[in-house]
């Protein structure tokens, strides 16, 4: 059927802006029809009338409703959760590119929105949800990981709104924020406490980790990534850097090893260390003197790269 015998009847209004027009399975009922031109598309809609005249103003209207989102630069057509979420990654990929922000946090932000893709669906329209549409964003969670942290979930909820704000901002969506239940954090001594090795754990982690290197009948290759491995850990403990912080240290970040005597009048192998705002969670770059300069000497001594690129 083409479409001139599938329309029964139209009217242009608005000097052809708009059209009023009925089809063969509108039955009687007027419809509106409008091409936008920012977005590519027709927009269309029941008029819900049978009366031309009634038809026409209600048209009218609407054409002016169109009319004033484009012109203040907002979506006519409600956008995604999928389409959303990519607009959001690419305003924080370009905050990568500027230094506000470190890649490792934009691959967080990453893995926490794709729970919002999980739960409400990639193809759902924005349109087609509303403020509390996550409000038991927490109960999922739980039943899908077993024993996650109070904090985890108020990051993540966190980063959804943080990814609506944006897009509302932008005149994409009209919903500012999800309605989220803020989940209340412990964090006292025996926490900190129970999350921190003894002197006792630490000694056996010492031992293993020798154990696991100097392994017999294992390939050099693979010895030296043991190796790497077994310092990655010991100097994580001793410098307590950020995960991140620690993968991206450069040779040129390394500024003096040095020993000195502690309080008890032994000898310690002490390194400062700066840490680059680029690598920084924070932004902001800083200095530490801390444990651990052995770890460094025996690194140096091993790699054969030690640029400070």
């Amino acid at each position: 059927m083409t479409q001139t015998n599938f329309i029964t009847e139209k009217h242009f209004i608005l000097d052809g802006e708009a059209v009023v027009l009925k089809t063969k399975q509108s039955r009687q009922i007027w419809q509106f029809r409008m091409y936008v031109n920012s977005e590519n598309a027709y927009y269309r809609q029941s008029l819900r009338t049978t009366h031309i005249q009634t038809a026409i103003a209600k048209a009218k209207a609407k054409w002016a409703e169109i009319t004033h989102l484009v012109n203040t630069n907002k979506k006519v057509f409600s956008p995604t959760i999928a389409e959303i979420i990519e607009i959001y990654l690419k305003e924080r990929e370009r905050h990568v590119k500027l230094g506000l922000i470190t890649a490792g946090r934009l691959t967080t932000i990453k893995a926490y929105l794709k729970h919002l893709d999980t739960y409400l669906g990639s193809k759902t329209k924005i349109s087609d949800i509303h403020r509390r549409s996550l409000q038991d964003y927490a109960l999922l969670r739980r039943k899908q990981k077993n024993g996650i942290k109070n904090a985890t979930i108020n990051n993540e909820q966190a980063t959804i709104n943080a990814c609506f704000r944006f897009c509302f901002d932008e005149g994409l969506i009209d919903i500012q924020k999800l309605k989220f239940e803020p989940l209340a954090v412990k964090d006292n001594i025996h926490t900190v406490q129970r999350a921190t090795f003894t002197l006792a754990q630490f000694t056996q982690l010492q031992s293993i980790l020798n154990t696991y290197t100097t392994q017999a009948n294992i390939d050099p290759a693979e010895a030296f990534v043991r190796l790497l491995i077994q310092q990655f850990i010991l100097i994580s403990a001793d410098t307590m850097m950020r995960f991140g912080e620690l993968r991206q240290l450069k040779w040129g970040d390394v500024r003096d090893i040095y020993t000195q005597l502690d309080s008890n009048n032994n000898e310690v192998t002490l390194v400062k260390l700066s840490i680059r705002a680029e690598t920084s969670k924070v932004r902001k770059s800083r200095q530490i003197v801390v444990r651990g300069g052995e770890h460094f000497k025996l690194l140096a001594s091993k790699c054969k790269y030690k640029s400070n690129a």
